[in-house]
């Protein structure tokens, strides 16, 4: 309720957890317009100090969770921007990344997720998986490299060195598939509805070539995202270093870009007002 501060739920079952979850902060929840943040704890080994943050997004609708967004990327070990292959790194992509990418200076990789399916988007097109994958990728990462090198330039040239160096770092992005992970993962039986079309959508492709656990687990490609992580993780001290010594003359270029923002508002301001008073 809007009177409580927070609430506490306990649950023995994941469907449970699941059901009360949709109403806090599922798409048509009861109180999602409300919910500011969720925390869930699970007791597992497994999880043991690691946080890992999923956010709303930088273009949610409720104006406190974007703000909760930025802040939690300050603070991240590590951020993984998802952008759809099939539209990977469109114009919404961009305008959001350098609209509200924090001026602190955060280590973000770009992750290019559902490629199985532009593997089958471009498969019925090519021989073989090899030579849907060799075109692919080329596709992806040359979009990739040109987006952020030019919006890096353009952000430079607007004095925000530390978010251009950050669209620098993102050139290179990483593949994944989670469909094609839980198909290398899971037993044949335990597969959902949806995963079978995908399997059969994926096999169709070329009469001589079945995909095994083993090509899924490739094109999943959870290693890659996984290795990332740990590396941060390694270098943890390092980072945080780094973020100490670049505390002071980045917020100097986040405030100094705030007064050029204002200095802009009162020109336009100015001159809207000059010409009013100049037709009347």
């Amino acid at each position: 309720a809007i009177s409580k501060r927070r609430e506490v739920f306990e649950f023995s079952e994941y469907k449970e957890l699941i059901g009360t979850m949709n109403q806090y902060c599922g798409e048509n929840g009861k109180y999602t317009p409300i919910v500011k943040m969720t925390h869930i704890s699970i007791n597992d080994e497994r999880f043991k100090n690691i946080e890992i943050i999923d956010t709303p997004g930088m273009n949610d609708p409720v104006e406190a969770r974007i703000a909760k967004t930025k802040e939690c990327m300050e603070t991240t070990d590590i951020v993984f921007f998802l952008s759809r292959t099939s539209q990977f790194v469109d114009r919404t992509d961009i305008d959001l990344l350098v609209r509200q990418l924090p001026s602190k200076g955060i280590k973000m990789v770009l992750v290019g997720s559902q490629y199985d399916g532009v593997i089958v988007d471009d498969g019925y097109n090519r021989n073989n998986l090899e030579d849907t994958e060799k075109n692919v990728k080329w596709r992806l990462f040359n979009v990739a490299k040109k987006e952020m090198e030019k919006n890096s330039k353009e952000m430079e040239l607007e004095g925000k060195i530390t978010v251009a160096e950050t669209l620098k770092e993102m050139a290179r992005p990483i593949l994944v598939s989670a469909m094609a992970h839980n198909l290398a993962t899971k037993e044949a039986v335990n597969y959902t509805d949806d995963e079978v079309h995908a399997l059969n959508s994926l096999n169709e492709l070329w009469d001589d070539f079945t995909f095994s656990k083993e090509t899924l687990r490739a094109i999943g490609n959870f290693q890659e995202v996984e290795s990332k992580f740990s590396s941060i993780v390694e270098t943890k001290d390092k980072i945080l270093t780094e973020k100490s010594s670049n505390f002071l003359p980045i917020s100097k270029e986040e405030v100094k870009n705030i007064l050029i923002e204002i200095e802009k508002n009162a020109v336009k301001r100015a001159t809207i007002l000059e010409k009013e008073d100049i037709g009347s």
